[in-house]
Parts: C-alpha cells; structure tokens; sequence
C-alpha cells in the first residue's frame, strides 16, 4: 500500500506505532484498559502495522465484532439469556 502511493514504508510504520501507542496510553489512562492489557496490544503493533501497511494483515472472519474498550458489541448479546 505504502510503496504503491511512492512512501517510506517504515516511516509509515513508525507513524501508524506512534498513534497507536498513544491511543493505548490514553484508553489506560481513561481506565478503559490495564497496563497489562496495553502491554499485551502494543507487543504485537508494530508486525500488525507491517503487515497492514504491506497488504498482508487478513481481515476478521465472518460475523467478527471487537470491540477495543472492553464493552460487547450489541448485536453479540442478541439470543442471549442474561
């Protein structure tokens, strides 16, 4: 993707990490995750930011619905009995 539109791919990287930490920083601050759990995500960002910006990180499977604050999505709920 980067290297189509004549981009560094590592500066994009980078950028992509960056923005990505702080809004993991910023959710532990909010109390929407432990720093354990931003730990977990940010070990992991900088292959995934690769792997998307080359075109390489597969999409969710059907029917997948994450939601990053913790929260279940709506329509995960439906035929529930709780």
């Amino acid at each position: 993707m980067a290297k189509a539109e004549g981009k560094a791919v590592d500066g994009l990287v980078d950028a992509l990490v960056a923005d990505a930490e702080k809004r993991l920083d910023d959710a532990v601050a909010a109390g929407k995750l432990t720093p354990a759990q931003a730990d977990e995500l940010a070990d992991r960002l900088y292959h995934r930011m690769t792997d998307l910006v080359n075109g390489e990180l597969p999409g969710p499977g059907f029917g997948h619905r994450h939601r990053f604050d913790g929260h279940e999505h709506p329509l995960e709920r439906r035929g529930r009995n709780a």
